[in-house]
């Protein structure tokens, strides 16, 4: 419910250093509010602040504004919808830069319309952090702006979600001279992130902890492989990257090779980078001197991903303490055997993978450190399956079987002796009914428990539940 009437109070605020605005959607932020929220409506001329409406005789020596971390805008901004027809748009990245640019270490803009232009990127040399989520303007043009800008050496972190659809290999190429970068978000890039650019950016950012290359229309099996000379990479987002089958993780290190790189090169174990459009890539680093330091991998949504895929992930990506692999049709039974090798996996999401079965569960219940459990609608999982995780999953914390169908009072009552649990989810489970539910009061620790659209479900079925002191959120 804020609007732009508290922009005058939140102005007032002296020594104000961080200021986060993100989704208000009743806020109108044009560049004349965005003045206003910056302290004055002011132009820059000549290094001075002219008032509007002043004459360049009146102009007064620029304030510095304290603000090192400013996040505007809305996820859910768009012309004529909620929050009004204002965006954010070049001019009032025009105002941001003049007024606070000089001591933004951190910008977030959401929805953001405009452009950057070589002016906005020299106006903030401090800048570590740079967020644009929904940048459909921002292009090749853009990104070579930024990259030639005094922050190129202090930029740390760098997101760019939903790009304009003109952006080119050739200009998402130009990030390899951020070499700074320790976490990089690439989300919706269209083609323009071809395994010719993965190459080249994993051969110039060594630095890299995090990579999101989520959406990408074009990556593939050779790019993720050409990942494997990011060697301090941790965490890896993949997610709808519809051409990666998995099988690029060959060329990742495996326990056995680690540190030994003379041994991976005399066994022809470097690769060539691919190429693109007449790029040129550096050889990627032999994989036998790279050391998996892999925790966190998405590849939900990853279509052409199979068994083959699991079994070399599985075999090279040991340190793996998080897994994502909803809405993987492909995987069946054999690929989840092989998760049984990454034995510190504490998260494994395998929503709508339907060819699942109850023999897969035998396999995940066995890994010691599991603590998170995601199957929702995997139609083909049923009381055996609750049974095999009731027997080894000790560690178990969250677990959800969202439109798991086959799954009745019986398979409730194995699940009610994983007394570990503290959330649980059986929403739209039908064969479920008050009986099946009782049996849960005996997860003593449960906060989250959700029951939604179990039809078979009744009001004198939860009061079974009155027990559980420590349930704070129950969805029926």
């Amino acid at each position: 419910r804020i609007t732009a009437a508290v922009l005058p109070a939140v102005a007032a605020l002296a020594g104000l250093r961080e200021l986060d605005l993100l989704n208000c959607p009743a806020l109108e932020l044009g560049p004349g509010a965005c003045a206003q929220l910056l302290r004055t409506h002011t132009q820059q001329q000549g290094g001075a602040v002219v008032p509007r409406g002043a004459t360049p005789q009146q102009a007064t020596p620029r304030r510095v504004s304290p603000l090192t971390s400013l996040s505007l805008g809305s996820f859910n901004a768009g012309g004529g919808g909620a929050g009004g027809t204002a965006q954010l748009d070049t001019a009032c990245m025009d105002v941001v830069c003049t007024c606070a640019g000089s001591s933004l270490v951190s910008l977030t803009l959401t929805s953001y319309q405009g452009v950057i232009t070589p002016d906005h990127a020299a106006c903030l040399p401090a800048l570590t952090s740079l967020e644009l989520h929904g940048a459909l303007a921002v292009d090749d043009g853009s990104l070579a702006a930024l990259c030639q800008s005094p922050s190129t050496t202090s930029l740390c972190t760098l997101l760019i979600k939903r790009p304009s659809a003109s952006l080119t290999p050739a200009g998402l190429s130009a990030l390899s001279a951020c070499t700074s970068l320790t976490s990089l978000e690439l989300g919706h890039t269209h083609g323009a992130l071809t395994d010719g650019v993965a190459a080249l950016l994993a051969a110039t950012l060594p630095g890299l902890v995090s990579l999101g290359c989520a959406h990408s229309l074009v990556l593939g099996d050779v790019g993720v492989g050409a990942l494997a000379a990011l060697t301090r990479l941790t965490a890896l987002d993949l997610a709808h990257c519809s051409w990666v089958t998995g099988v690029g993780f060959t060329h990742w290190a495996s326990p056995a090779t680690c540190g030994d790189s003379a041994a991976g090169q005399a066994a022809g174990s470097s690769s060539v980078a691919p190429t693109h459009a007449g790029m040129s890539a550096s050889p990627a680093h032999s994989a036998g001197s790279l050391q998996p330091r892999l925790r966190a991998l998405t590849l939900s949504g990853c279509s052409k991903l199979g068994n083959a895929g699991l079994e070399a992930l599985s075999a090279r990506l040991t340190s793996l303490t998080r897994l994502d692999l909803a809405e993987c049709p492909d995987i069946s039974d054999a690929g989840v055997g092989a998760l049984s090798r990454l034995v510190l996996l504490t998260s494994v999401d395998l929503a709508l993978c339907s060819r699942l079965t109850d023999a897969s569960l035998s396999t995940l219940a066995a890994l010691p450190a599991l603590t998170t459990l995601k199957l929702n609608s995997c139609i083909r999982l049923g009381d055996a399956g609750m049974g095999a995780l009731a027997k080894k999953a000790n560690t178990l914390l969250t677990l959800h079987l969202d439109k798991c169908i086959k799954v009745t009072n019986q398979g409730v009552q194995h699940v009610a002796h994983i007394t570990s649990l503290t959330s649980l989810r059986m929403a739209r489970c039908p064969e479920i009914t008050d009986e099946g539910v009782s049996a849960l009061s005996r997860l003593s620790r449960l906060s989250t428990l959700s029951l939604a659209h179990c039809t078979s479900v009744s009001g004198a079925g939860l009061m079974a539940l009155s027990c559980l002191t420590s349930l704070a959120s129950l969805e029926f």
